[in-house]
């Protein structure tokens, strides 16, 4: 197994081991000598159906917890898996549901964005938004997801709602910098196009 980081390392092969099996982990070609790992035993733990809501709320915040420290270490597939455990364990639960569903939503869009996946990252910052329409985080990267996916117009209105609310927002101040940018060349080679099509 290798792995980025041992954290992940371990709970990768832990998830695939049987009891009594060993394994040899070494996190990268040039790490020094390789980890033995033995699974003696293990404890099954409790589905999350057999789970009360307060005991699902806790569980949730350990995983947001978990992957706001992954992707701070860099490691925004990990994160992004922590968040989806969270947010599967919260919607179990009746609506509205904890206010963490949104910052869940929202985090694990700035995860997809990182992957280079543009399409879910709006899909998580639309389900953030409707929760909470005027989540700037949740807007400015969905802003930057429909920047990506080539919407410019709707990336353009969700930076402008940004601006409007945090008006020193710099991030969102380059992005809309950016996506003017690409809506001239898109329209300049629009233009282009129509003067060879009826020049």
């Amino acid at each position: 197994w290798r792995e980025g980081t041992w954290g992940e390392l371990i709970e990768k092969c832990l998830e695939s081991m049987c009891q009594g099996e060993e394994a040899e982990l070494q996190l990268s070609e040039h790490s020094e000598s390789p980890f033995r790992l033995t699974l003696a035993s293990f404890t099954q733990g409790r589905d999350s159906w057999e789970l009360d809501a307060s005991e699902k709320e806790a569980l949730a915040r350990e995983e947001r917890a978990r992957g706001t420290e992954l992707f701070r270490a860099g490691n925004p597939e990990g994160a992004a898996r922590c968040y989806g455990r969270a947010l599967r364990l919260l919607l179990t639960l009746p609506p509205p549901g904890p206010p963490e569903r949104t910052v869940l939503h929202a985090n694990l869009a700035a995860c997809q964005l990182l992957l280079g996946q543009p399409q879910l990252a709006a899909q998580s910052c639309d389900r953030a938004l409707e929760r909470e329409p005027d989540h700037l985080k949740a807007l400015y990267r969905r802003g930057v997801a429909q920047a990506a996916l080539g919407n410019l117009e709707k990336a353009t209105a969700d930076l402008r709602k940004v601006l409007e609310v945090d008006p020193k927002n710099r991030a969102a101040q380059e992005e809309l910098g950016k996506v003017i940018i690409q809506g001239k060349k898109q329209d300049a080679g629009l233009a282009q196009g129509l003067r060879k099509m009826f020049g």
